[in-house]
């Protein structure tokens, strides 16, 4: 049972630094007037795919460590 415990922190540490990571990226991206800058226009789409992608695996995650969290209180009498 340790085993699922450590399995849904790991998951949720996991959840909230990849929210964190694509965040920094996204506020650090912005200039002076508060707008995002890119290099290209290809830049633009592929890093908005990434982060999306990304955000949805933080999400995943998220919720895998919620529900492993529901398994363990339930499974210990």
């Amino acid at each position: 049972m340790n085993t699922i415990i450590v399995l849904a922190i790991v998951c949720l540490f996991l959840s909230i630094a990849i929210y964190i990571f694509v965040g920094r990226r996204k506020f650090y991206r912005r200039n002076q007037s508060g707008i995002e800058t890119f290099r290209s226009y290809t830049n633009s789409v592929f890093t908005a795919l990434g982060e999306r992608i990304l955000k949805l695996v933080s999400f995943i995650l998220l919720i895998a460590g919620l529900l492993l969290f529901g398994v363990w209180y339930f499974a210990n009498p």
